[in-house]
């Protein structure tokens, strides 16, 4: 159950829980396998590390973290020379009492981040960290940035083993849940299809994502996205996603 919950997530989809050789080894030691029924309130201990990948959940709690911390954080980044930003993880008791009232210390810093989980928090408020790095590196260098519309059209083209496998109608019924407009085809190389997607800006970009890895039976090797002039769409009209030849 907790699985299919983790599925819907965006960030913990690829990281489910198994019963890999490490639980099953924890069982072993309480005389115990994966078809044992524990007793009620009984806690079945199935890892020894606490993180996203082991199955834990994860909880945006930045408003409520002691400033403290926070500014340990940013000193903790700044002196690694060299290091632009990073993610700083803490062994603490609570995150909303200082260090000097708690037993806690900076065990890591990553310099490869995963920020989606801020995106996707199972618990508390998402935030848009990936954006806010792009302003902040963007401003560094004295690059200007933009607001994407909220409707954007993008012409997506596909190539591999993508004609002859289902990816159109796969496409087809993407979009149209997502109440997108537009069409797909193939092309007269049999190795490339073609489309068209109109819509709100975040779901179109989440169209094109999963272009990249299409229905099973097929193998997209190489995807290009390009935004094109916005397509007028009657809202009021039935959403149209078109099957082409």
């Amino acid at each position: 159950a907790k699985n299919l919950f983790r599925q819907r997530n965006p960030h913990l989809r690829t990281r489910l829980i198994r019963l890999d050789p490490h639980a099953l080894r924890l069982l072993r030691q309480r005389d115990m396998t994966p078809d044992s029924v524990p007793g009620a309130g009984e806690p079945i201990m199935l890892t020894t590390a606490a993180n996203l990948t082991r199955g834990g959940d994860s909880a945006e709690v930045l408003d409520e973290t002691h400033p403290w911390l926070l500014d340990t954080a940013v000193r903790a980044v700044r002196a690694v020379p060299g290091l632009d930003h990073a993610g700083v993880d803490f062994l603490l008791e609570d995150h909303r009492r200082p260090l000097d009232r708690q037993e806690g210390a900076v065990c890591e810093l990553n310099s490869l981040p995963g920020s989606t989980s801020h995106h996707y928090p199972v618990f508390g408020t998402a935030r848009n960290v990936s954006a806010e790095m792009v302003e902040y590196y963007a401003r560094q260098r004295g690059l200007r940035t933009a607001k994407q519309p909220p409707t954007i059209s993008v012409e997506i083209r596909v190539t591999g083993t993508v004609q002859g496998v289902g990816y159109r109608h796969w496409l087809a019924r993407l979009a149209q849940r997502l109440e997108l407009t537009g069409w797909i085809r193939n092309c007269d190389r049999d190795d490339l299809v073609e489309a068209e997607v109109t819509g709100p800006l975040d779901l179109v970009s989440a169209v094109s994502t999963q272009a990249i890895f299409g229905p099973r039976e097929s193998q997209p090797e190489f995807v290009e996205t390009r935004a094109i002039e916005a397509r007028a769409v009657e809202r009021t009209q039935p959403v149209d996603f078109a099957v082409l030849g």
